[in-house]
């Protein structure tokens, strides 16, 4: 079944929202405690972003927000832009008005997350140069069979 024009441009548009959505809660911390929201998205940075733990999401009880769901969102939404900022050479004042724009956190917010992006840039540079080199890696490699991989170590 087609859908139609209305039921596309509403996708769309939920689609174009998906991290100022994402952001809401934070959004909400942020008028709480300035302090206590740039802390998470160093958090987000640090745990998630750059590097990643089995136990991650530990990080961000201590903001108190509504679920872990949520803040999966909220930090799946940081690193789906980081990488697009990095990916894409942004400056500091494009990702301040582009993450403002994204997603309706103040400028303050947006010039700490840019401050971030600078500081961790060859990280995540390098994370998506090695994402892109195992994914050929992976295409172009046929599986092993368990037996053949535990007789290439002996």
């Amino acid at each position: 079944m087609k859908k139609s024009c209305s039921q596309r441009w509403q996708q769309d548009f939920f689609e174009y929202l998906v991290h100022y959505r994402s952001m809401e809660p934070l959004r909400g911390l942020e008028k709480e405690d300035l302090q206590l929201c740039k802390d998470f998205i160093s958090d987000a940075m640090d745990y998630y972003v750059v590097r990643w733990g089995r136990n991650y999401l530990r990080h961000f009880e201590r903001y108190h927000l509504p679920d872990t769901e949520k803040i999966q969102a909220i930090i799946t939404s940081i690193e789906v832009l980081s990488n697009y900022y990095v990916e894409n050479s942004f400056t500091d004042e494009m990702i301040v008005e582009d993450f403002h724009e994204e997603t309706g956190m103040s400028r303050k917010v947006c010039s700490h997350y840019a401050e971030l992006i600078d500081t961790y840039y060859q990280d995540i540079k390098l994370n998506l140069i090695l994402g892109r080199v195992n994914t050929l890696v992976t295409v172009q490699t046929p599986p092993k069979k368990y037996d053949e991989i535990l007789e290439a170590y002996h």
